[in-house]
C-alpha cells in the first residue's frame, strides 16, 4: 500500500521525483522551476500566457493535479491581491 502524503509535503518535493515525464522536466529545469510549490506560485494566469509552458507540458501538469484532487490550488492564487 502506497504511503499518504498530504498535500504540502507533496509540493515540497522536487519535480524529478514527482514521476513527470523528461521533456516536463527539462521546461521546469530551464524555467528554474524545482517544487511542485514554485509551479503553483506562477499562478494558471502566467502559465496560460507564457509560450514556454506547452499545451502537453500543461496537460501533464493538468492531470497530476486532478488525479490528486489538487487542481484548486491553480485557481487559489492568483497573483495581484486575489482580484
Amino acid at each position: 500500500m502506497a504511503a499518504i502524503i498530504n498535500t504540502q509535503d507533496l509540493l515540497s518535493q522536487k519535480i524529478y521525483t514527482l514521476g513527470f515525464s523528461k521533456n516536463f522536466q527539462d521546461i521546469c529545469k530551464r524555467q528554474k522551476l524545482y517544487t511542485l510549490q514554485n509551479i503553483i506560485d506562477l499562478g494558471h494566469q502566467d502559465i496560460a500566457h507564457n509560450p514556454v509552458y506547452t499545451i502537453p507540458w500543461f496537460n501533464e501538469l493538468m492531470d497530476f493535479l486532478d488525479q490528486r484532487q489538487m487542481l484548486y490550488l491553480l485557481n487559489t492564487n492568483v497573483r495581484g491581491g486575489g482580484y
